[in-house]
């Protein structure tokens, strides 16, 4: 082999080997303790200019999840905030195009909606299909979700949930929403949905029991 044909091998070689290095230290860095947090904000950075994002007291790893004690994502007129939101995941999986999440957990969410001024509206155009690049598996746990509205007479009205239990799936071409426990009040309820995403075809049943109907302030 000549040495004209060796230092094409090198070089190559090099060129070939600095790409694969710097994964390998991307997936060291997001299975690292810390990486969650500096994810969450390097977020904000990307984020639309009338939008914030800020999170507490975050633990864990970009790779398998962790925990935030509060969450808060805000915009004109709609604030979210989220407490002890637990994530469990494995990223492994998405090699395969599968995402796989064990645990995604809350113990409180509220979101609060203000009055804006009104903007045109957009006309909906149903889609000829939903489908998904990757496969999904999403189980949700909630004990206390409070949806709160306030009017132009800054008089706010707070709805309250509890004790939500609900999963998400989808196979490659079926959506399947899953409910199997929601509190209001005294009064509990379950359903299922599924959803064909290349016909649009929906199956959905629900169940409930009522009692005690009064609305939450």
């Amino acid at each position: 082999m000549s040495s004209r044909s060796k230092k094409i091998l090198l070089w190559t070689g090099a060129a070939l080997s600095v790409p694969l290095l710097l994964v390998l230290l991307l997936l060291w860095w997001a299975g690292s303790q810390g990486s969650l947090a500096r994810t969450l904000q390097l977020a904000q950075r990307w984020l639309p200019a009338d939008q914030h994002l800020a999170a507490i007291q975050v633990q864990g790893s970009l790779t398998g999840g962790g925990l935030i004690k509060q969450l808060q994502w805000s915009k004109p007129g709609t604030s979210v905030v989220i407490d002890d939101l637990r994530l469990q995941w494995s990223l492994r999986q998405l090699l395969g195009r599968d995402l796989r999440i064990r645990v995604l957990s809350a113990t409180r969410i509220h979101v609060r909606t203000t009055p804006q001024p009104d903007k045109p509206d957009q006309p909906f155009i149903m889609p000829k299909a939903v489908t998904l690049p990757i496969r999904i598996t999403l189980p949700v746990t909630v004990q206390r979700f409070e949806l709160e509205s306030v009017d132009e007479a800054s008089a706010s009205r707070v709805l309250v949930l509890a004790d939500i239990v609900a999963g998400y799936s989808y196979d490659g071409r079926l959506h399947e929403l899953r409910l199997s426990s929601l509190r209001y009040g005294q009064s509990q309820a379950q359903g299922s949905a599924q959803l064909d995403g290349r016909t649009l075809a929906l199956v959905a049943q629900a169940r409930a029991t009522l009692r005690d109907l009064v609305a939450d302030t």
